[in-house]
């Protein structure tokens, strides 16, 4: 059986689709400001709560309709490397299935963002094989994909 929130997704899909072929353009953001109403009906079930797992790096507060996600490496300036960063994926990716929340602030910790990639943790690549270099480049991308 499909997830509720995947068939949601579905039929949003669907309604733009079908209002763009029509020249009736709207954005998909419209589409999913209404949508928490319907699935709050007496008609529809509710989506049960996935809890998130517990990270090293990350912590999640939530008010909804924003959740803030702030990350924090205090020894290395919030330096991103391959585990910050599967982290983070991991959050973008529950929160793209929560509808719910509908804005996400990514923030530092302290007085400062980010210094960039973790130098250390690039040097590491290096002792990889070929397949697991590859996988570890592509989780950035992975990451600004979710």
């Amino acid at each position: 059986m499909v997830p509720l929130a995947s068939r949601i997704r579905r039929r949003i899909v669907r309604a733009i689709y079908a209002q763009q072929d029509s020249g009736r353009s709207r954005s998909i953001l419209s589409f999913r400001r209404r949508l928490p109403a319907s699935v709050a009906s007496s008609r529809c079930p509710e989506i049960p709560r996935v809890r998130l797992m517990t990270y090293d790096y990350v912590t999640i507060e939530r008010t909804e309709p924003v959740a803030t996600v702030t990350f924090d490496r205090k020894k290395n300036l919030n330096a991103f490397d391959s585990k910050l960063i599967l982290e983070l994926t991991d959050v973008a990716r529950h929160f793209q299935e929560d509808l719910d929340v509908r804005a996400l602030v990514l923030t530092g910790s302290r007085n400062y963002f980010s210094a960039g990639a973790d130098l250390e943790d690039l040097g590491t690549h290096n002792a990889l094989g070929d397949v697991a270099r590859r996988e570890s480049f592509y989780r950035g991308e992975r990451l600004c994909e979710a």
